[in-house]
């Protein structure tokens, strides 16, 4: 089976699209990905933070008390 040039052309075309909707999918999930442990670190930190503050002040409530 011969291709012609218009038949190479189309095909080409046809894979680009495919390749460049595959780079997109995965560039997205990428981001997403990135943005999800981002986050889930920011959480983090800002429930050390409160957990942090707490103790302190669980601390400070049993010095006063005694």
């Amino acid at each position: 089976m011969c291709l012609s040039s218009f038949h190479f052309l189309v095909l080409s075309c046809l894979l680009k699209k495919h390749i460049h909707k595959w780079e997109t999918v995965y560039i997205r999930n990428l981001e997403m990905k990135w943005r999800e442990r981002y986050l889930w670190k920011e959480t983090n930190l800002e429930d050390k933070k409160q957990s942090g503050q707490k103790r302190r002040e669980g601390k400070s409530l049993i010095s006063t008390m005694s």
